[in-house]
């Protein structure tokens, strides 16, 4: 080999050299961060979702089979519609004696203007009977449509009654000249001495104030 070409091949060399530490780095370098990205997509895909947690609102058993159910979180809203509804079913069923002992009798100082023709003085186990022969009168809850605390002592609850067939029961008013039907009525139940009263006559279609 001349001497002229000796440093020719130190250089070619040197170049080869260069070239494959350069690529022994650049291949360190990146590797790494290629494998850490794999890692995370393998991990986006296979971890669990986090489990996020929806609160549970409390309900109450519908008094009948087509009832819905009613949001009752707070216990208070709960003991007054069952009282409403062990009233409502104790009236339907017959047995006016224990209908009488959850009516609030303290909502209406003049009984005999408040129950009219059904009023039998000193006996009120037999004005609930009166009342209930009337066949519009005293039917059995078809669904608690929805509760209201309208104070601390009292529960407003608006329901549908149902037809001895099954069907939601529509009353008819003559208003004005005209016949207005309707569906929702309008119960009361109050908390007299801590216990809970229905203060809604039996046969009253309380109308929801629009």
């Amino acid at each position: 080999m001349t001497n002229n070409a000796k440093p020719m091949v130190i250089a070619i060399v040197c170049v080869i050299a260069s070239a494959f530490i350069s690529g022994i780095y650049v291949y360190a370098r990146f590797h790494p961060v290629q494998t850490k990205i794999a890692d995370v997509a393998y991990l986006s895909n296979n971890l669990a979702p986090t489990l996020v947690v929806t609160p549970v609102t409390t309900t109450s058993i519908s008094p009948t089979e087509n009832s819905s159910p009613i949001t009752t979180t707070p216990n208070e809203i709960k003991k007054a519609m069952e009282t409403l509804d062990s009233f409502n079913k104790y009236l339907h069923d017959g047995e006016y004696d224990k209908a009488v002992e959850l009516f609030d009798w303290d909502s209406f100082p003049d009984p005999q203007t408040a129950f009219e023709e059904y009023y039998v003085a000193g006996n009120n186990i037999k004005t609930f009977e009166n009342i209930c022969k009337n066949p519009t009168f005293c039917l059995r809850f078809h669904k608690i449509l929805k509760t209201r605390k309208a104070s601390d002592t009292e529960y407003w609850f608006t329901i549908q009654y149902q037809t001895k067939d099954g069907q939601i029961y529509v009353n008819s008013a003559h208003i004005s000249g005209t016949f207005v039907k309707n569906t929702d009525f309008l119960y009361s139940v109050k908390k007299r001495n801590g216990v809970f009263k229905v203060a809604e006559l039996p046969n009253g279609f309380n109308v929801e104030a629009e």
